[in-house]
């Protein structure tokens, strides 16, 4: 889940979410503590992006009890004034080596009467190589919810990261023409054997739902499954042969980087389509993908959520969620 939002922020504490490897707490920034705050911002973010990424919130108190992971308590928000979004993101990336890339810092106010009390959110990707604390010249891991110094094996672990592709699912909804609804890119069926071309006539513009593989890494994706769960009711009819599982009111659709050319002759009564090939994900490009055709009755600001897992390659397997809310729209 995306935290994005002062309501996001609200959320987490009445549901009562604890601390894990990509989620923290930190009721402030420490400027006249006895540790070097610098040295401690550039720990906590560069163990999260050694790891598998992740969000920490700052403005957010944590609720300790021995022996169970963190809940958040009450909003305690910063001066901005003091610490402001700007300070904050240089202090990041002036004390990290390598430089993450992608991090992304929201301020939020936390009262509008007082709009110089803020939350930050920093959100950190995982990084494509093992990234060091400058100013103690160590390398650190989140592991649950501690921060360890990194053994010469992990470092070297991550390290090779960029031997292998990354692979970032990027979601948008799109409002289409009924001409572009019509034909959409032909799934492979791998039991039958055979391209299945997808037939979806529409009499008037339908909503879909973009997943697109994006390559952020520096390697070729030769090879990419995925498959996204979403909830049953969200999708039209007819797009059926693409699912491969329904189950608790959600199904599976999987897809891979295949691409079936349209041959010479075809017409939009009789199309035409050739063999499958694998068409490679380029590094910091966009792969090929299929639209999933969205219900007329779908609500986009549904907090339900897709859950996605993801294969590239030798890669490790990815996985994460996705609120329909969250979604960027472009209509």
């Amino acid at each position: 889940m995306k935290i994005s939002t002062i309501e996001d922020v609200q959320r987490l504490i009445d549901d009562c979410v604890v601390e894990n490897t990509s989620l923290e707490y930190k009721a402030g920034i420490d400027l006249n503590g006895k540790k070097d705050w610098r040295r401690e911002l550039a720990k906590d973010v560069s163990a999260m992006a050694n790891a598998n990424g992740g969000t920490i919130i700052f403005g957010l108190c944590e609720i300790k009890e021995e022996g169970k992971p963190a809940l958040p308590g009450a909003i305690t928000p910063l001066d901005s004034t003091v610490i402001s979004k700007e300070r904050l993101e240089q202090v990041i990336y002036s004390n990290i080596s390598p430089k993450i890339e992608g991090i992304e810092i929201t301020s939020l106010p936390a009262d509008l009467r007082n709009p110089k009390d803020v939350i930050y959110i920093v959100n950190i990707p995982q990084g494509n190589t093992a990234h060091q604390n400058t100013i103690s010249r160590k390398y650190y891991k989140r592991r649950n919810t501690t921060i360890d110094a990194m053994e010469d094996y992990e470092i070297r672990d991550i390290m090779n990261r960029n031997s292998v592709p990354n692979i970032e699912l990027v979601f948008e909804i799109e409002r289409r023409n009924p001409v572009q609804a019509y034909v959409i890119q032909p799934v492979y069926h791998p039991e039958l054997r055979t391209v299945i071309p997808q037939m979806v006539p529409q009499n008037d513009a339908v909503c879909v739902l973009c997943c697109k593989p994006v390559n952020t890494g520096n390697v070729i994706a030769e090879n990419l499954h995925y498959f996204i769960e979403i909830p049953e009711n969200m999708v039209k009819t007819g797009n059926s042969f693409d699912i491969i599982k329904r189950e608790n009111g959600y199904i599976t659709i999987h897809r891979e980087n295949l691409y079936c050319d349209i041959l010479e002759g075809s017409t939009p009564q009789n199309i035409k389509f050739g063999n499958p090939r694998i068409v490679p994900v380029l590094p910091h490009t966009t792969g090929v993908y299929k639209h999933i055709i969205l219900s007329e009755l779908a609500d986009f600001d549904s907090t339900a959520e897709i859950r996605w897992r993801l294969n590239a390659d030798c890669a490790p397997q990815k996985s994460g969620s996705i609120r329909f809310c969250d979604i960027p729209r472009k209509f």
